[in-house]
Parts: C-alpha cells; structure tokens; sequence
C-alpha cells in the first residue's frame, strides 16, 4: 500500500460574531384593557431566519425592555404597564426571552417593542410585536376560524 499526502488550499475563512435578530414567538392577538399578557421572543439567525437554541455563550448576560412602539401613523393614547409581579425571564438554553405580566391601560390598537441586549453590547437586537387589539371589558369579540365572517362589536366610550 502506498501512502500519498495530498494538500488542498483555499482562501482563508474569516469568523465573527453570529449577526442575529429576534422573532416573536407567541402571538398575543386581543387583551382587554389591564388584562395581562406576556410577551415572548426568540433569538434567530438573521440570515436563515433559523431559531438559536442556546444563546449562552462567553460570560455574558442578556437583557430586555419593553415599550410601546412610537411610530404609528396614528397613535393609541394608551400606556404599557409593568406590574409589580412583571419580571423579564431569560432561558439562554431554550433562546427565549418573555417579559411577563404587561398590560396596556387603554383600549386600541397597539405594538410593543423589545430591546434585547447582551451585556458586552456585542448585540442589541430591536423587534416589533404583531398587532395587539386592546379591548374595553364588556366589549364583544368574535372571530370564527376558517371563515371570512368576522364580527366585531365595541362600546368605545
């Protein structure tokens, strides 16, 4: 048998740090006014889109914020409330971060922003919620699955 040693050589490959984004990840769609509700994203690939499992890495730590997104055509005169049971719950090994126990003080239509941010400030990812329709507590809210018939009915006083 003979041995031949064969060298291959190509450009050199470059590595940086992952460029990621975050998606919201369960969908809070109607709330009624001071109901609460948590908020829950995950970290992706902002590439491929594709959801980072363990988001521990190095010694640092990761944190969040969240506010009303401010720049809405038109704005709802409402508030975002933290209450005193609202905590931020990081899973660095499941790659979600929720921010519990919000509520939204007036009704309209709303969308929350979540600043996450890892400590070195290596990343600062900003993400819009979906829609979040904030309904007075005797307002009627029907929606049927499946079909075009939706029915809406607001006392908005």
């Amino acid at each position: 048998m003979t041995a031949i040693n064969l060298v291959a050589s190509s450009p050199s490959v470059s590595v940086g740090n992952a460029v990621l984004s975050a998606q919201q990840y369960i969908d809070v769609d109607v709330v009624s006014v001071n109901q609460t509700f948590n908020l829950t994203s995950i970290i992706v690939d902002k590439i491929s889109h594709k959801k980072v499992g363990n988001i521990q890495w190095g010694t640092f730590t990761w944190s969040a914020t969240a506010s009303l997104y401010t720049a809405l055509q038109y704005q709802s005169t409402g508030q975002l409330v933290a209450s005193s049971t609202s905590a931020v719950i990081i899973d660095t090994t499941g790659g979600t971060i929720t921010i519990t126990d919000l509520s939204i003080n007036t009704w309209g239509m709303y969308i929350v922003k979540l600043q996450i941010t890892s400590s070195d400030n290596a990343y600062s990812i900003a993400i819009t919620s979906d829609a979040i329709l904030v309904k007075n507590q005797t307002s009627e809210l029907f929606e049927k699955i499946g079909m075009i018939l939706k029915f809406f009915s607001f006392s908005c006083s």
